[in-house]
């Protein structure tokens, strides 16, 4: 663990020289182990064979509302991983924005619930977020109980390029904005029974049935393989 936040107090890790100059190097573990509910992680890039950022326990269940924002996850196990539930029952968000998440081996975000049944909720909300390069882009396991609980989110965001796309299992709603999801294997966007996608003013190619349109393209071609520098003093 290189950087942990948990407690009360001051719940921030923002870095004033950026990420170009702030490398965080986890050959193991997490790069960031959030166990603090409300906390927000800036300006670092992660880097190395463990999981850039995990958002882990707080007490019994998984933190809430956290932010990790204008960060570089790259080169990890897993970009983003939260292992979340919630305690009462209200609804609450995650949040990625303004992030680059790269050549990650196993999964650039990764949503899973600790807790079987009514307790596996959580929302999330990618913003402007370049996903490329990694083994499979996102995927989630959540199993909702229905309402505005269990709401996926990604808006403006770019998700090329990856050997697997987009994936929800049961009971999970996704929804897609102003995003674009082309050229990642053979399942750009993938879904199980009672989950649903919703793709808005958005550019896509689909692979999967189901899929409700809204204002958008879902026949784009492949956009082919292009390559980000990743080297250590550049963002991309």
């Amino acid at each position: 663990r290189i950087l942990s936040q948990s407690g009360a107090g001051d719940r921030t890790a923002r870095m004033p020289q950026g990420l170009l100059k702030t490398i965080l190097k986890a050959p193991s573990g997490a790069g960031a182990e959030v166990q603090a509910h409300g906390a927000l992680i800036e300006g670092i890039t992660f880097t190395g064979g463990g999981t850039g950022v995990s958002l882990v326990k707080c007490g019994l269940y998984s933190v809430t509302n956290v932010t990790v924002r204008n960060c570089v996850m790259r080169n990890c196990s897993k970009g983003f991983y939260m292992a979340q539930d919630n305690e009462n029952g209200t609804p609450y968000t995650n949040f990625v924005s303004h992030c680059v998440i790269s050549n990650c081996t196993t999964y650039g975000l990764h949503a899973a619930g600790i807790h079987s049944g009514s307790n596996r909720r959580g929302n999330l909300l990618v913003d402007t977020t370049l996903i490329t390069g990694n083994k499979k882009a996102y995927y989630s396991d959540f199993q909702p109980t229905g309402g505005t609980q269990n709401q996926h989110v990604f808006a403006n965001c770019t998700v090329v390029n990856n050997q697997g796309g987009l994936e929800i299992l049961t009971n999970l709603k996704l929804f897609l904005r102003n995003t674009i999801v082309a050229g990642n294997g053979t399942s750009n966007l993938a879904k199980n029974s009672g989950s649903t996608i919703t793709v808005d003013h958005s550019l896509v190619t689909v692979t999967s049935t189901g899929v409700t349109l809204i204002d958008s393209r879902a026949d784009i071609p492949d956009i082919g393989w292009f390559k980000y520098d990743m080297r250590e003093g550049r963002k991309y």
